[in-house]
């Protein structure tokens, strides 16, 4: 892969042997983070070792810039979409403010690995305008940064957190019992969405924070979705497929007190208003006045930021009248978080609202009148995880990787063969006043 402006040269010593150095880095990280009973394998046995091992591959790739070596130290931690795996935890880092220098060297390493999220091109922008020089400039690597562990919320087990320090001895720690994992446990390897049902039609009710391991009480028949056991005592649900499951997880039942999914809101009668005549500047809507959803689909590979391994991740809303010109001052409403923005306040264009998503996230958008009745249809559900294969068919994903037809495209998206954009798919919906 060729340089970017974030990867720079180290500024003062020799270059170590890349390959060498970061494989044996990365292993002291793992061994202090084991302690004395852990075995030879360098894998990583817990998403908290993980995290330790990517944040001291990036160290090392910041002083020495060796990405070859970086590509087989990620290998050795058998994940499986190693880019992927680096920018999640960047952007946890980013979301939980964590150490700044820690979280530039893995956007850098994540940018040399893959393409970069908009809330990673966004940090990097920031780091620029705070240091006062060039954002390439703000991510000058320095020798001695450490990993700033989250911290477990007090009803829970503390688990020993690893130290990514590349030198001295770790201190030894207790061996963990053979009771350890008699609990089946999930953990996320950044903050994922916890809801009150196994499925993204129901609202969230919580979020599970990056390496806060937390009971499993119960699964939904599918095995798709985990019940689990908050530190404040209570239940939720999170996708199986965005945590890391530990223990006995073979033994985990279906759970007997899964709610029925939420009724979704009827829309309300759209009485037919007469076309307006064109303004010269968008109009303000009438409350009374009843829209159509005319338009839904993904943003097409090739589209803007949109390709088969990365991209975007939002929900674009455009609001235009009968005969197709963009209206201000109509409010949107996104379902289940009740959040309400207004076409043409956020500053993304003449009737236009917008909201990020992410994995675990969606959800389902309308328009509203001044007492948040709706007077629109509502659109689809809408999920950073998997489209519909409909959708993913239409805006080009099948071609990432050639498919004779539909079909087999289909198989691959529902036996979650990671060839897409995983977590980076853009939802353009459009409304009609009539």
């Amino acid at each position: 892969m060729e340089n970017t402006p974030h990867q720079r040269r180290a500024a003062t010593s020799p270059r170590p042997t890349g390959l060498t150095a970061l494989l044996l880095l990365a292993a002291l990280v793992l061994l202090a983070a084991c302690g004395p009973s852990s075995t030879s394998s360098t894998q990583p046995q817990s998403p908290q070792q993980r995290a330790a091992a990517i944040v001291a591959i990036a160290q090392q790739y910041g002083a020495t810039q060796d990405l070859e070596a970086a590509r087989v130290a990620l290998a050795a931690l058998n994940v499986q979409d190693p880019a992927q795996a680096v920018l999640a935890l960047a952007e946890a880092n980013i979301v939980q403010k964590q150490n700044t220098e820690t979280t530039a060297q893995l956007v850098a390493l994540a940018e040399a690995l893959g393409p970069l999220s908009r809330m990673a091109r966004e940090f990097l922008a920031a780091e620029g305008q705070n240091s006062g020089v060039p954002a390439a400039m703000a991510l000058a690597p320095t020798h001695t940064p450490s990993a700033t562990p989250t911290p477990l919320p007090p009803t829970e087990t503390p688990t020993p957190e690893p130290t990514a320090t590349p030198t001295g001895v770790p201190k030894p720690t207790a061996a963990p019992t053979a009771t350890a994992l008699a609990q089946p446990q999930a953990s996320a390897p950044s903050a994922v969405n916890v809801r009150s049902g196994p499925g993204t039609v129901y609202p969230v009710v919580a979020q599970l924070q990056a390496g806060r391991p937390v009971d499993i009480l119960g699964r939904n028949a599918e095995g798709s979705w985990w019940q689990v056991l908050l530190g404040n005592g209570n239940e939720g649900w999170v996708a199986a497929s965005v945590v890391d499951a530990s223990g006995p997880v073979e033994d985990v039942a279906v759970a007997a007190n899964i709610p029925p999914a939420p009724v979704q809101p009827t829309p309300q009668p759209q009485p037919t208003a007469a076309p307006a005549a064109q303004p010269t500047a968008p109009p303000a809507p009438q409350p009374s006045g009843g829209y159509a959803l005319t338009g839904f689909r993904l943003r097409p590979v090739g589209s803007d930021s949109q390709r088969c391994d990365g991209g975007d991740h939002n929900i674009f809303v455009t609001v235009v009248d009968a005969g197709g010109a963009p209206i201000n001052g109509v409010r949107v409403q996104e379902v289940f978080t009740g959040d309400v923005k207004v076409t043409g306040d956020q500053g993304k264009g003449p009737g236009r609202v917008e909201w990020d998503i992410y994995r675990g996230g969606g959800g389902q958008v309308q328009i509203v009148d001044g007492n948040n009745n709706p007077i629109s249809a509502l659109s689809p559900g809408m999920s950073a995880d998997w489209p519909a294969i409909d959708l993913m068919y239409d805006a080009g994903y099948c071609n990432c990787k050639p498919h004779p037809d539909k079909e087999s495209c289909r198989a691959d998206l529902e036996s979650k063969n990671y060839f897409f954009a995983v977590g980076h798919y853009v939802y353009e919906v459009t409304f009609q006043r009539q």
